[in-house]
């Protein structure tokens, strides 16, 4: 898609989730046992989305 490759990863795999805004945008970025995934936001979002992922995380546990 767009020439983006996907990679489907499990709880256990990602160590950290935390976001960065700006002005005008946000980036959620997630740690994971192969490198560190930026994934752009809208800024209004970011927080929220940043909160639920780290949510899910605690409760995948």
């Amino acid at each position: 898609m767009f020439g983006y490759k996907f990679k489907e990863w499990n709880w256990s795999q990602i160590t950290n989730v935390f976001y960065k805004t700006t002005l005008t945008a946000g980036t959620l970025i997630l740690n994971t046992v192969d490198g560190e995934v930026k994934i752009s936001i809208n800024r209004g979002g970011i927080e929220f989305a940043g909160e639920i992922l780290r949510k899910l995380k605690r409760e995948a546990k």
